[in-house]
This record gives C-alpha cells, sequence and structure tokens, in this order.
C-alpha cells in the first residue's frame, strides 16, 4: 500500500532553495499539486515574494502582449507544466491504493473547511428567485448608488445584508435590511469575508 508523507526539510530545499513551483514539485513527488499546497500549509512554510505591479506596469504590459503570435512551444509554457504519462500512471496508482478510511477521514466533519453542511444551501439560496427579487428591489431603492460613497457605475455594486446573511435567515429577504454598496466599501465592512467571524458573538446578541 501507498501512503505519502512529505518532510519538511525535503519541501522547504524544492520551493525555497531551489524556486521550484508546487507543480513542478508535485511532479517530482508524484502527487498533485493541491497536496503540495496542504503540507506548505502544514508546515507554514510562506509563499515566496511576488512582484506588486502597478495599474500602469499591468497596462504597459497588456499592450506590449496585445496581438502577439505565440510558437506552440510558448503555449505549452504559457499553460505551465504539464505532467509526463510516467508521473500520471504513479499518481493514478498512489490514488487507487489509498486506503477508503483516508478518504472518509477528509469528509465532511473531518474535513477543515467543514461549516456545518451550509454553503449549499447558502449558495442554493442566492441563487433563487426571491433573492434575485430582493437584490434588485434593493438596487431600485438605492437608486443604483453606492449608500457610502455614491459610485453608481454599472458592475461594482453589491446588495450587501446588514445583518448578517448567514446569522439572519429570517431577514435575508427584508428590502430594509438590505443596502447598496461598491466592492471596495462592501469589502471594508466588519461583516465581509472571514471578518464575520470575528463578529459572530456580537451579531448573535442583537
Amino acid at each position: 500500500m501507498i501512503t505519502l508523507n512529505i518532510q519538511k526539510n525535503i519541501l522547504i530545499n524544492k520551493y525555497l532553495k531551489e524556486q521550484k513551483t508546487m507543480a513542478q514539485i508535485a511532479e517530482d513527488l508524484a502527487c498533485s499539486g493541491g497536496t503540495i499546497k496542504n503540507y506548505l500549509n502544514k508546515y507554514s512554510i510562506q509563499g515566496r515574494r511576488k512582484w506588486n505591479l502597478s495599474d500602469e506596469s499591468k497596462k504597459r504590459i497588456g499592450l506590449a502582449s496585445k496581438g502577439r503570435k505565440y510558437s506552440e512551444e510558448q503555449k505549452l509554457k504559457l499553460r505551465g507544466r504539464i505532467a509526463s504519462e510516467e508521473t500520471k500512471n504513479k499518481m493514478r496508482i498512489y490514488h487507487q491504493n489509498r486506503p477508503i478510511e483516508h478518504r472518509k477521514n477528509l469528509s465532511g466533519e473531518n474535513n477543515g473547511s467543514w461549516k456545518g453542511g451550509l454553503v449549499p444551501i447558502n449558495a442554493k439560496i442566492r441563487h433563487s428567485f426571491e433573492y434575485k427579487i430582493w437584490r434588485e428591489s434593493v438596487f431600485k431603492r438605492d437608486n443604483f448608488t453606492c449608500v457610502f460613497c455614491g459610485d453608481d457605475r454599472g458592475g461594482n455594486l453589491n446588495a450587501d445584508h446588514i445583518k448578517p446573511f448567514s446569522l439572519f435567515p429570517e431577514s435575508r429577504f427584508d428590502v430594509d435590511n438590505g443596502r447598496t454598496l461598491c466592492i471596495p466599501c462592501h469589502e471594508n465592512t466588519e461583516t465581509f469575508g472571514a471578518k464575520l467571524l470575528k463578529q459572530r458573538e456580537l451579531y448573535k446578541s442583537f
């Protein structure tokens, strides 16, 4: 039976010293890129610094690349490293021989990303007809304008729940519980994304 246990010093050497990508390390060790990423997180190995390009620099790069024709070899490089047939076979054998208990240990409540089964339910509600009507009603009431900064650009607006969507199911379709925010203002609210976790107890006391 094939087991996989990647040592920390091996990852440090390949990722930080040899500057290999996660895809390259995955091919060397006959596993997936996701496995390498999980081990990097497990050992708290920080990602390599990336370039922070200004908008002007990005624009210049885009203009320089516009209309450029690439050879088949260049296209393959742009798509990223492609695993060889030998590597694919190694990965296939590894996954076929993994014990069923291993897969069970990574499912449901045992998975680090488990959120009590709420994500599929919430996603279904957010794509429902009732939710679309609520969203449109909030936009119309606020005249398609961010209530914080006055931004009225199309495609840059979100309908935000004042009382968080996940904590107040009874207020999800209440128009008075909605407000129109541009994306930057929405991201700065104390209930956006992971920031809601810090506010969960506070909002539960409402």
